[in-house]
């Protein structure tokens, strides 16, 4: 993935709902490396990720509701 026309880096936003599990990891992992190459990387996933970002320009953040069904209701 090159920059944008002007040749600045690129905004991007990954989704994956499931904060854990191999579609997790590999958008974590596919995130880190389009930061890697320069751009501005948010990956927006359910609640408490398992991974957190150490790469510069890419950030983790919990924003989907995610249904999980072994717990408990109250």
């Amino acid at each position: 993935m090159t920059g944008t026309p002007d040749g600045g880096p690129r905004r991007v936003l990954l989704g994956e709902f499931g904060p854990s599990g191999g579609l997790f990891h590999f958008a974590f992992q596919e995130g880190a490396a389009l930061a890697g190459r320069g751009h501005n990387v948010v990956l927006v996933t359910g609640p408490n990720p398992e991974l957190a970002s150490i790469t510069p320009g890419f950030r983790v953040l919990s924003g989907f509701p995610t249904w999980d069904p072994t717990a408990e209701e109250n």
